[in-house]
Order: C-alpha cells, then structure tokens, then sequence
C-alpha cells in the first residue's frame, strides 16, 4: 500500500500537470506555478521524523499578496491567504526561516523610500495544529530616526511590548488558519 502522504503529493502533481498535458508542448503549468513560488523552507515541525513544508507563492507578479502553503507529513495541506506582503524590488521580497520549533514568515519594505519596515509572524506545532506563536514589527523613518516604532506579541506568555511600554495578551497561540490581520494586537495597529 501507498503511505498517504503519497498519496496526497501524487495528486497534487496530477492536478498540476493535467492541464498542462491537456493543452499541449506549448502550455508549460510547472513553470508557471515555479515563477509563483518566491520562499520555500523544509523542517520537522510535527515532530514524527518526516519533512514538512512551507512554501510562499505569490499568485501574480502584478500582486503585492503572497499566499502560505504548509504541508505536514500526513496532515491535509494549510492554506493561509495574504500571509505575507511582496514588493517589486530586493529589500522587498517576503521569507521564511527557522525558528525554534517553527518557523517564521517575514514580510517587510527595507530597500525602496524612507518608511521601513519588518513584520513577522512565528508558527509553531503545538497541540496538534500549527498555531501563530508570536508577533512582530518594526518601522523607522530613515530621514526621521525618532520616528521608529516597535510592537510585538507572545501568544504563549501573553507578553507584548509596544516600544517601551508592556501590554498584555490573551495568552493562547492561535491557529494559523484562523489568523488574519484582524487577530494583530490593538496596541500593534495604532502606530
């Protein structure tokens, strides 16, 4: 018998070459799907020895909204909708990186005007799902350096910190399919 995480990533390829096969030499699916994926990342985030994986794909070049692609071995696929921002430009280009027991996206504007900025978002395995653990950002004005701006939130401790001044959280991570820009801490949001 075929494991089911085969299963699975056999049918996500069929699903993606059909229509190319269907269409002829001439229609190339993959290549458009790879021109999409702008960071992709492998770890063990549910800990049963297996690679798991997070891809960022942006669905148009002519789109600033990069879409999350998780896939645990042996889980269904996680889709997470406008999980990072993407500019045009180096500086501007959303990432992935390990974090410890997850890993972290990363979205931010460090190369074009004078507003930068950097958010970040850190997913980890807990309770059997993948849930949003913490998050941050940061800004600065690089003609205004009293401008600058930090805030961030620890769902597991229910610390935040908005500059210099502590706020609290409720302290539960929350599922990463339920997270959206309405789930930033308010502090976060008013700067």
């Amino acid at each position: 018998m075929i494991p089911r995480k085969y299963t699975l990533t056999s049918l996500i390829i069929c699903a993606l070459l059909l229509p190319a096969a269907l269409a002829g030499p001439d229609s190339w699916l993959p290549e458009q799907v790879l021109r999409g994926v702008v960071a992709a990342l492998t770890g063990d985030w549910n800990g049963d020895g297996a690679l798991d994986r997070a891809v960022l794909w942006q669905p148009s070049s002519d789109d600033d909204v990069v879409n999350l692609y998780v896939f645990l071995s042996g889980e269904e696929p996680l889709v997470l909708a406008g999980a990072a921002w993407s500019g045009q430009a180096w500086g501007t280009f959303p990432s992935l990186s390990q974090s410890r027991g997850g890993f972290e996206v990363v979205s931010g504007n460090d190369a074009v005007g004078r507003n930068r900025w950097r958010e970040s978002l850190t997913v980890a395995y807990l309770k059997g799902r993948l849930r949003v653990v913490a998050y941050h950002y940061q800004s600065r004005d690089t003609l205004d350096p009293q401008k600058a701006f930090e805030c961030g939130a620890d769902f597991n401790t229910g610390r935040g910190r908005r500059n210099d001044t502590a706020f609290a959280v409720v302290p539960s991570p929350i599922p990463l399919k339920k997270w959206s820009a309405a789930k930033i801490p308010a502090p976060c949001k008013a700067h």
